[in-house]
């Protein structure tokens, strides 16, 4: 039992010693959009910007294949090495809850989660209400103007918002966990978050102790282990 204890208390040690380290580092390659659904915005990143929405399916060399959403859809995605960290602030958590909300969605509702991300992230702090109250679509710093070429549909913008205030709402409220969320960002970064390369939001997959144990080497010894 004692040797239990102690072996429990060096896991323990060995974990809060990595999560205190500084940021983890993997390798990203984005292998597809899903939906691949383009879409126009506009804002603070420029004037009717075409990019693509839809969950950014990822490969890395850490988590196997995650889905995630895109933070930051004004630059160019990296296949590269990032920092791995946890969720620093609010609109973030609204991103992860948003994330999470998508788990079971495909087609036209990824595509709307995706935009809402965009939207909470880039507008968190200008719509009205200081970022703490609505999500205003065609203001301040993102604007959707098209999906699949067309003007969005009051139906679209309908779904839309709904996840928006939502998100908005879990955030503020502080009951949202996000034990299971991490950010990706690029290391290229010239001031955290929007610059160079695009950042994404992801679940962790398998949960952060399997990680933790993989890295630290403690799954052979866990095996050894066991055979005794």
């Amino acid at each position: 039992m004692i040797k239990r204890i102690l072996f429990i208390m060096l896991i323990g040690s060995l974990i809060c010693g990595v999560s205190t380290a500084g940021a983890t580092t993997i390798h990203v390659t984005l292998n597809t959009v899903d939906p691949w659904t383009p879409v126009n915005i506009s804002g603070s990143l420029g004037s009717n910007v075409g990019t693509v929405a839809g969950h950014y399916v990822l490969d890395t060399d850490l988590l196997g294949q995650v889905r995630g959403f895109c933070v930051d859809p004004s630059w160019y995605h990296s296949n590269s090495d990032y920092y791995m960290i946890g969720i620093p602030d609010p609109k973030y958590v609204a991103a992860a809850y948003l994330l999470n909300l998508s788990q079971n969605y495909s087609g036209l509702q990824a595509t709307e989660a995706q935009l809402a991300v965009w939207e909470v992230v880039w507008d968190w702090g200008n719509d009205s209400g200081g970022g703490i109250g609505s999500a205003a679509l065609g203001a301040d710093n993102f604007i959707i103007n098209k999906i699949n070429g067309s003007a969005l549909t009051s139906g679209e913008i309908t779904d839309i918002l709904l996840m928006c205030n939502n998100a908005i709402a879990a955030a503020n409220s502080g009951t949202f966990v996000t034990t299971d969320y991490r950010l990706l960002v690029s290391p290229d970064e010239n001031s955290y978050f929007g610059r160079c390369s695009q950042d994404y939001i992801v679940k962790v997959v398998p949960e952060p102790l399997t990680l933790l144990l993989v890295g630290s080497g403690l799954i052979p010894f866990i095996r050894l282990r066991k055979k005794r």
